[in-house]
């Protein structure tokens, strides 16, 4: 899709709706590149975290592929390790369905304090549930 990755911040109903015009698009390429749009992530997350020190940001990653594009799970984890302290403390919270490594998605999530939540079976809306703690 022309102009990605971008950046989607959602703050109310209109920005909900541009967000789903967005993913339901269905103009993408085969290339997945998970490890490398984390990194793209961590970057915008270490320049919100040193602009606003008292920011609470965490990081959703949601896939449905294998990454078959861009950095390894390994290059990600070095590149993470050497981000600032302050960056190193936002979370990333994996979201699998579909084909997706569930090892890799929960070392990734592990390494950043967070947790992956498997939506493959279930709805989205339980995965959200659980890595914000709630329970039914």
């Amino acid at each position: 899709m022309a102009g990605w990755p971008e950046d989607a911040v959602a703050t109310g109903a209109a920005d909900l709706e541009r967000l789903r015009g967005m993913v339901a698009d269905d103009t993408f390429d085969a290339g997945t590149a998970v490890w490398s749009a984390l990194d793209h992530g961590y970057r915008t997350a270490a320049d919100a975290v040193a602009d606003d020190p008292g920011q609470r940001v965490s990081i959703v990653l949601m896939t449905d592929g294998e990454n078959n594009a861009g950095m390894s799970l390994e290059a990600f984890l070095a590149r993470y390790a050497a981000l600032p302290p302050a960056a190193r403390a936002v979370r990333t919270y994996t979201v699998r369905y579909g084909e997706a490594d569930p090892r890799e998605l929960d070392r990734a999530a592990g390494a950043t304090g967070g947790h992956m939540a498997d939506a493959t079976g279930k709805s989205l809306l339980n995965a959200f549930k659980e890595i914000r703690g709630c329970h039914e």
